[in-house]
């Protein structure tokens, strides 16, 4: 369903673009429709891990999933820049988009075994009623509930990190926001490796002293731009909080996973993700509240 809706955003937006000139406006909000939809998308991508995998290999499920991710992300960003570096215009550039949902929407058709949740009761509650009880869920699950907290304040870090790296760059570097890829590939390439790692961690050591340790290896790593080192040391230490942001993700993922009753996960996920798409507004306020005022 996300899918099949996130094509006919695109080719509305496409018929848009040919009978009308197009806007700042309908621009953002085609970014927000899909962004919106992408929630859906992944909170059934990870509800329904634990239904088609084995408990004992979520870890690995999850590490390989997050790996196959940022390798997208790294082809994506390149194949975009070959497509600029072609001069593909924005209408043709959308068609491509779209192509890739289709075929996104054709391999989900093979997923085998699919899940429907058939412990809830015939008649659906109350929209409201479900968004209540599955945070009440959260909230009466002390350690869940801990782990949120943890999680969405590291995450607010996290998420708006880039609004810094980007004045780093500007002040310290004279670069320009388009040489953010200095910082991004590190990154992408220390969660990759710390997805690698995540499940043998996650199997042999205290998920709360993983926790502590990936959150800890980020902040020194970002603490360490206030010395202003060589680029590449800085690079380097960029790896290891992109390490340290792919065990966070995996041990998150993993520990909801396997200790949420499936009649709440996709609700619980649900939160998960909010935090996810949202937690860097907060980020974002503080951090460029405070690059402006000291």
């Amino acid at each position: 369903s996300s899918d099949i809706t996130r094509i006919l955003f695109l080719l509305l937006f496409y018929l848009y673009n040919l009978l009308f000139t197009q806007t700042i406006f309908t621009i953002y909000l085609l970014i927000f429709v899909v962004t919106f939809i992408n929630i859906f998308f992944t909170t059934a991508s990870s509800t329904l891990m634990p239904h088609i995998v084995e408990h004992s290999n979520i870890p690995k499920a999850n590490s390989l999933f997050r790996i196959i991710t940022m390798i997208a992300k790294l082809l994506s960003y390149s194949f975009a820049a070959l497509l600029f570096y072609l001069n593909v215009g924005l209408n043709e550039g959308l068609i491509i988009v779209t192509v890739f949902y289709v075929i996104s929407f054709v391999a989900i058709s093979f997923i085998r075994p699919s899940f429907r949740n058939r412990q809830l009761s015939t008649e659906n509650p109350p929209f409201m009623y479900s968004i209540k009880e599955g945070l009440s869920y959260i909230k009466n699950d002390k350690v869940i509930f801990r782990l949120f907290i943890v999680f969405g304040l590291g995450w607010m870090a996290g998420a708006s990190i880039d609004l810094y790296l980007i004045n780093y760059l500007k002040l310290v570097l004279n670069k320009g926001a388009e040489s953010l890829y200095l910082f991004t590939t590190p990154t992408f390439i220390g969660i990759i490796i710390g997805s690698l790692i995540s499940p043998y961690l996650y199997k042999n050591m205290n998920k709360k002293y993983g926790l502590l340790l990936s959150l800890f290896a980020f902040s020194l790593a970002i603490l360490c731009f206030a010395l202003e080192w060589p680029l590449l040391v800085l690079q380097c230490l960029l790896v290891i909080g992109g390490i340290s942001q792919g065990i966070l993700n995996i041990f998150v993922v993993s520990y909801l996973q396997t200790h949420v009753e499936s009649t709440h996960l996709a609700r619980v996920f649900s939160v998960y993700n909010m935090i996810c798409i949202s937690g860097g507004i907060p980020g974002y306020l503080l951090f460029g509240y405070l690059i402006d005022t000291i």
